[in-house]
């Protein structure tokens, strides 16, 4: 079963331990990730992670639904093998820049954000996430 955030806000929202944790993308437009891109969200805002090859970080918040965050996602200048590569990381931090819509999985433990041009889907990890 899926929920919508607006409906859960006020319970979702004050239980950090649901969302204030570390989230593996496991798929991206319904493909497989590549590599181990990750997401973390702590519960003073920060938002940092790994795309696969580069790092990343952010400050946000949840409004309704959606993920705002405040000025540009900061990330690290790697190399990265392959276009592939590459073109995942853009997508990561063009979502993360978007205003995403967030749909939570209370069930299953995930979450699903999504712009006009993707749909991610995260995958909460019982330990932290490495950020590459």
């Amino acid at each position: 079963m899926k929920f919508n955030l607006p409906v859960f806000t006020a319970a979702l929202l004050h239980a950090t331990q649901v969302f204030a944790a570390d989230w593996r993308i496991i798929s991206i437009n319904g493909a497989p990730a590549i590599g181990d891109p990750a997401i973390s969200f702590l519960s003073d805002g920060s938002i940092s992670g790994g795309t696969g090859c580069n790092r990343f970080s952010a400050t946000g918040q949840t409004s309704g639904d959606r993920l705002i965050v405040s000025g540009p996602v900061a990330t690290t200048r790697m190399g990265c093998d392959g276009d592939a590569l590459l073109q995942q990381e853009a997508m990561i931090v063009a979502l993360v820049e978007s205003g995403a819509s967030v749909t939570a999985d209370v069930f299953a433990d995930t979450l699903t954000l999504t712009d006009v041009n993707s749909t991610f889907v995260l995958k909460r990890t019982a330990a932290p996430a490495p950020h590459n």
